[in-house]
Parts: structure tokens; C-alpha cells; sequence
């Protein structure tokens, strides 16, 4: 008996047979696996330079918003304002580029130019709409804005948010101030002195109460007189 396999005994073996397949598969897609290899390694170089793209973005425009409070300190608006459209334009999509919508937007309120803040204000307060303090410094501004514009009824909607969930005292005082203002301008004096009341209670922000209080037996008098409280010369109500 021919203890020996001969080379068909060896090609028809089944273990030769497996063997062969998986040196055929390893020889198949080792290119595939080379290439793989070699995509994820780009993919890693590509997300380091990212990274440091955007850190190097991010330090240019904190420089250049730097620049712009400088400016601004400075009582000169037009050059701050010039800096914070140019990190608008290249660097918008980092922090520094957040903030200078909200500086932005201060700006043209300050300048009296309430239609180009509200458009400010209102892309700060969605780029700041997770943040808690930033997003709420948006808001009031947009209020604020609504409010110089004589739309009272807007500025309640976003002051009364604002009311409702601020709890640091001392900002919630100063919030019901404006709440109850714009309900005056509204001849909503129920609401008013609501809220003058609560703020007049205010144990924290002293000047706030004391201004709640003072406010508060005005709107109580011109009510009683039949006079509208949200006109400075004290004209009478609208029938």
C-alpha cells in the first residue's frame, strides 16, 4: 500500500483544499485591507489639521474680538464694529465669532440703529441658544430692542420667559423692572403692579425694590385718577 499522497491526493484533500482557500482570500483582500489601513490613517491626518486649523481660527478671532472691546473702550464704535465684521466674515463659526454678534448687536443699540440689532440679537440668541447666560444676555437685548421700537407686546413675550426662569435674584429684580414696564406701556397695570410688588419684596437688589416701590404707588395714583400710567404727561385713557 502507497502510504505517500500523491499531488491529486494532495489537491483533493479537504484540508489542503481550506487551506488554499484561505490563502487565496488572505492574498484576495489583502489589498482591500492595505487600503483601508491607509484611508484611516489619512482620516486621522485630516482630522489632526482640522483641529489645528480651527484652534488657530479660534485664536485669531479672540485676538481680533480683543481688539474690538479695545476699540470700544476706546469710544470709537465704527472700528470696533469694522473688526467684528471681519470675524463675522472669516471666523464666524468659532466662539470669538458667537460673541461678536451679541457685541455687534450692543453696538447698533447703542447707536439707536434697533432694526440691524434685532437681526444681531436674534442670531445670538440661536447661537446662544443652549448657553444660559449668553443666551439669556441675547434675549434681553432682543427685548429691549422690541421695546425701543414701541412693540411692547414682543417684549413681553420674551420678558416674561425671561422672568420666569431666571432665578439669581439680583437679575430677576432687574427683569421684573422691564416685565413691568412694558405692561404699563400695554395698560396692563394688574400685571404691573404684580410685579412691582414681587420686586419690591426683592431682600437682594435694594435698588430695584426701592425703584418697584416708586413705581409701584405711581401706577396705584394715575389708575385712580383715570389716567394712563404708560404716558409721561399722564393723558388719559384710550376709551
Amino acid at each position: 500500500m502507497n502510504e505517500r499522497l500523491s499531488k491529486q491526493d494532495l489537491k483533493n484533500d479537504p484540508l489542503m483544499r481550506h487551506t488554499g482557500e484561505v490563502v487565496d482570500f488572505a492574498q484576495h483582500h489583502v489589498r482591500i485591507l492595505l487600503g483601508t489601513a491607509a484611508a484611516l490613517v489619512v482620516a486621522v491626518v485630516v482630522v489632526v489639521i482640522l483641529r489645528g486649523a480651527g484652534a488657530r481660527a479660534d485664536d485669531v478671532a479672540a485676538g481680533m474680538l480683543a481688539e474690538a472691546r479695545g476699540d470700544l473702550a476706546k469710544a470709537n464704535p465704527d472700528a470696533a464694529a469694522a473688526r467684528l465684521h471681519d470675524i463675522l466674515e472669516f471666523h464666524g463659526g468659532t466662539t470669538s465669532g458667537k460673541q461678536a454678534l451679541l457685541l455687534n448687536a450692543d453696538i447698533r443699540f447703542d447707536q439707536g440703529r434697533y432694526d440691524e440689532a434685532l437681526t444681531y440679537y436674534e442670531r445670538a440668541a440661536r447661537a446662544f441658544a443652549g448657553d444660559p447666560v449668553l443666551g439669556a444676555t441675547a434675549q434681553r437685548g432682543l427685548a429691549a430692542t422690541y421695546e425701543n421700537q414701541g412693540n411692547h407686546a414682543k417684549a413681553v413675550e420674551i420678558y416674561e420667559a425671561l422672568y420666569g426662569q431666571t432665578q439669581d435674584p439680583l437679575l430677576r429684580a432687574e427683569l421684573g423692572l422691564d416685565l413691568a414696564r412694558n405692561y404699563v406701556k400695554l395698560q396692563r397695570d394688574a400685571d404691573a403692579e404684580r410685579v412691582y410688588q414681587e420686586v419690591a419684596k426683592n431682600p437682594v437688589n435694594i435698588r430695584a425694590a426701592q425703584e418697584a416701590k416708586q413705581l409701584l404707588a405711581e401706577v396705584r395714583s394715575l389708575r385712580v385718577a383715570g389716567m394712563d400710567p404708560g404716558n409721561p404727561v399722564g393723558a388719559p385713557r384710550n376709551p
